[in-house]
């Protein structure tokens, strides 16, 4: 680990000499010198921030950029990737823009450039660097270099802690034992540095300490060359019998000799490993579950038509109880061992419902009885954009040996403009019985929308979305911009007249949505207003205006997680149980009073999840307890829950690059049996009759 230094990753100027350069070339004492009409483009590189690294204080852009004849100018894009929004070198704006960075030497065949985006400019969130050079000749480089996307976080002391996996590198294969080597860096002394290794084709992780392969998520102490130096290097091997051929995932956290340590653990590697033949290993017990209660599917209603140390390894950036099924949850005792659940049994046939019931209303998906259980699949890049994965999301039904009753669907606003609604492959799951929650965010993913909406601005897109939603014919949860609390605040700056505005536009729009919608026969949709759910923060956002109206909504949602050591939301020692995250919101719409959500409306977590306990003093509890504990506590403590939408995705970015949380259940097998027996449990069964 050294200083980002601008010379990282240039391109050899000879080879682009040697094979790049076409026109008039003179030899001057053996150096090639192109003198004119060259059509190289120019190289620009971005070398500080580097991909993935955690910012925080001004945002300063070092790089260099080359070119046989000279390099004229520089342009900088720089990108809000949670606000869509571009810096034009003085303040934010809609529009794609590129902005000249002054270079040195001006001219130059190699040279570099530094610009500074202030502190006061910049809030949490995810922000992406590209340079664009032009050479002297006027040849422009239209892709412009390789990109950095960074994290940004206000008053984070990015010095304090450092980390990398240095081998196996990223996308190795390795063979006979595995060695981890890494280095490690901190002010105040690195006392420790903790090393998980997972297997991913098993689904375990390595304990250095017993030399077994475990279920539950564990983290090995790393050999350390000095320890309490401010610089080290260390080491964690497997050995050669116990590393199975497959894929291996890498993550490291430093500790400090002050007890400090880092919640992100981002020294990450990915790597596979190949074994000319290894004894199998013995099998850990599995528990088979069996699915008792059939789940169901909805009526059609008639109709036309998301300080501390740093660290360098493999991707890793809302929970639900799990109740005593006919098989009871179970951990198996430490040991390696393929933990693949049995294939899913065939799904019964879903039951047509009545036309009412006491307690529901089938044409709103409220159930006479159970909960609705949902899930998302793993997040992937498809044609820029970002959408779960139906084959994932299969792929975890088969692990569970169950079916969800819902997928969870994300969409851009041109996905139900221009494309047909619902995809081929989501069309199948509707088709097989499941449940769809469609989450529509608007034309530009920024507040601004929210007004053009309501006033009429896309009405032609709305029609479009509004009758592919009516040929769809079932009824289908819709929610529109969820989670808008975050966009608001960021926008508005501290600016309260700017709050007020944008939490009145957000329910205009809204309203808008559903009296065009109702227009044009989308009486099938089932309104979802899906919040954060922080009281904490964002009380006066909703009572004050950003509710649009019990008229327009049928059901209240909110995202609810267990955040733990996840990136920068929380701490190792903190613990939340599954009662704990959910109650704060819950219990506020569940008092009633002036603009909250009437008390008979359903509610349902949009998204929700849990880390992997690692290590909090304040909680022994398992990821595989804290979903368990929603079957023993949801009916009593929280009967208005109807419908739980799990987040089964580690969160990737719209490049493909993965967020720092441990969310998917797969994050061990004990929490896979607890979800399978969650969602088989009885007494939760569907009831629409």
């Amino acid at each position: 680990m050294s200083t980002p230094s601008v010379l990282r990753g240039r391109k050899p100027l000879a080879a682009a000499l040697t094979l790049l350069a076409v026109g008039t070339v003179v030899v001057l004492t053996g150096t090639l010198v192109a003198v004119a009409g060259s059509k190289v483009s120019p190289a620009t590189t971005v070398d500080s921030p580097t991909e993935s690294d955690v910012v925080s204080g001004d945002l300063t852009v070092i790089g260099s950029a080359e070119h046989p004849v000279g390099v004229a100018t520089v342009e900088l894009v720089v990108r809000d990737l949670s606000g869509n929004r571009y810096w034009n070198g003085e303040s934010w704006q809609s529009a794609f823009i590129r902005f000249p960075v002054a270079v040195s030497p001006s001219g130059g065949t190699d040279v570099q450039w530094t610009y500074t985006v202030p502190a006061e400019a910049l809030s949490r969130g995810d922000y992406r660097v590209r340079g664009f050079a032009r050479s002297v000749e006027g040849n422009g480089d239209a892709n412009g270099g390789d990109a950095a996307d960074v994290r940004y976080v206000p008053g984070l002391d990015t010095g304090l802690y450092d980390t990398e996996i240095v081998a196996p590198a990223d996308g190795a294969t390795v063979s006979g034992e595995v060695r981890l080597d890494g280095e490690a860096a901190s002010r105040a002394g690195v006392a420790a540095v903790l090393v998980l290794v997972r297997n991913l084709d098993t689904g375990l992780y390595w304990n250095a300490g017993t030399g077994t392969w475990t279920e539950s998520f564990h983290r090995s102490s790393a050999d350390l060359s000095t320890p309490d130096a401010e610089a080290v290097t260390w080491s964690l091997t497997v050995p050669a019998p116990s590393a199975d051929a497959g894929e291996y995932r890498t993550r490291a956290w430093v500790r400090t000799s002050d007890g400090d340590g880092d919640p992100f653990g981002r020294g990450r590697s990915t790597f596979n490993v190949t074994r000319s033949s290894t004894p199998a290993p013995a099998p850990v017990p599995t528990t088979t579950v069996t699915t008792t209660a059939p789940t169901t599917s909805v009526p059609v209603t008639a109709g036309p038509t998301t300080a501390a140390p740093t660290t360098t390894v493999a991707p890793d950036p809302a929970p639900a109880p799990t109740i005593t099924v006919p098989v009871p949850t179970t951990t198996a005792a430490p040991a390696p061992t393929t933990t693949e659940a049995p294939p899913p049994p065939t799904p019964a046939p879903r039951p047509t419902p009545a036309p009412g019931c006491e307690d529901g209303e089938p044409g709103l998906l409220i159930p006479c009885s159970g909960i609705i259980f949902g899930s998302t699949g793993d997040f992937t890049t498809a044609d820029g954009t970002v959408q779960p994965k139906v084959t994932d999301f299969r792929r975890t039904e088969a692990r569970l040996g169950t079916d969800f009753d819902l997928y969870h669907d994300f969409l851009q606003w041109n996905d139900l403009v221009d494309k047909t609604f619902p995809r081929a492959d989501v069309q199948e799951l509707v088709d097989e019985g499941r449940l769809l929650l469609t989450n529509w965010k608007s034309p530009t993913g920024h507040p601004r929308d929210w007004a053009r909406i309501a006033n009429g601005d896309y009405d032609d897109d709305i029609v479009v979305a509004a009758r592919q939603m009516a040929a769809f014919g079932e009824p289908t949860f819709l929610t529109f911009f969820h989670e808008p609390e975050d966009n608001i605040r960021d926008v508005s700056d501290g600016n309260q007249a700017l709050v007020d505005r944008y939490v009145n536009d957000y329910a205009a729009a809204f309203r808008h949505l559903h009296d065009v919608f109702d227009a044009n026969g989308a009486d099938n949709v089932v309104w979802v207003w899906d919040m954060q759910g922080w009281i904490g923060g964002w009380e006066s956002y909703y009572t004050g205006g950003l509710y649009p109206g019990d008229d327009v909504v049928d059901w209240v949602a909110w995202n609810p997680y267990n955040w733990h050591a996840c990136e920068n939301h929380g701490s190792e020692d903190r613990w939340r149980s599954w009662p704990e995250v959910v109650s704060s919101f819950y219990d506020w719409v569940d008092e009633g009073g002036p603009d909250r959500p009437s008390r008979d409306k359903p509610l349902m977590l949009g998204e929700f999840g849990s880390e992997e306990n690692i290590g909090s003093s304040t909680s022994d509890q398992t990821k595989a307890e804290w979903i368990a504990e929603i079957g023993e506590v949801v009916e009593e403590r929280f009967p208005r829950l109807k419908a739980l939408v799990y987040f089964n995705t580690e969160g990737k970015r719209p490049d493909g690059s993965i967020q720092f949380c441990e969310w998917p259940l797969d994050s061990s097998p004990s929490a896979e049996r607890a979800m399978a027996n969650l969602l088989t449990d009885p007494s939760l069964t569907l009831r629409w009759d």
